[in-house]
């Protein structure tokens, strides 16, 4: 899982990139808008170098490493350990340096509650996508993979990416919260998907 999450890892930076730049241009972060997956990619890249796509992996891995029993209650914490994943370098400067930079600016501009902001509607989010993504995989998986595909990892691998693909996507609008930001960086979900289809072929 930690392997499939790291190769995952740039897909979803650039997801994070994708959907808060809103955010970031208002915060002047970031100069324009992306105009698409390959042009965060490049941008990210040329700003930031190749090694920036990882940005944010290790707390990324942390949080699915535990993730069957305890993902329910513990996502929006582990989530919020990511934020520096979103955090687009403009002239050489972050808005945060680092896990312990999130949570000191947090606690200082929200208080404690602002570590917990999104908590409710994330336990939300992963019931949906959690319960799809085992719920239906387990269900399909005998009914589809018969005969000559029961044993072939690729048609595993290509159910699981379409039942991943399908509870990120039903998800994803009570993970991003707004409708006006509803489906930016779905693309970029869909590719990530690669990653969730591989713990369930494997």
């Amino acid at each position: 899982m930690e392997v499939s999450k790291t190769a995952a890892a740039p897909i979803e930076r650039v997801k994070l990139l994708i959907q808060s730049q809103d955010k970031m241009i208002k915060a002047g972060r970031l100069s324009e808008p992306y105009k698409g997956i390959s042009d965060c990619f490049a941008r990210t890249m040329k700003d930031e170098g190749v090694i920036a796509l990882w940005r944010g992996n290790t707390a990324n891995v942390s949080r699915y490493f535990p993730t069957q029993a305890p993902n329910f209650a513990f996502k929006d914490y582990f989530k919020k350990l990511t934020r520096p994943a979103n955090d687009a370098k403009k002239s050489g400067e972050r808005q945060f340096n680092g896990w312990i930079d999130v949570y000191k600016k947090t606690i200082r501009s929200d208080g404690i509650a602002g570590i917990y902001h999104g908590f409710n509607i994330s336990c939300v989010g992963i019931k949906v996508f959690r319960g799809l993504y085992s719920g239906t995989y387990d269900f399909l998986k005998p009914v589809v993979l018969v005969g000559g595909l029961q044993d072939s990892f690729f048609a595993s691998f290509l159910l699981g990416w379409g039942i991943t693909t399908g509870a990120g996507l039903a998800s994803y609008p009570i993970d991003t919260k707004g409708a006006k930001s509803l489906f930016k960086g779905a693309g970029a979900n869909i590719l990530r998907a690669v990653a969730g289809a591989g713990v369930l072929a494997g």
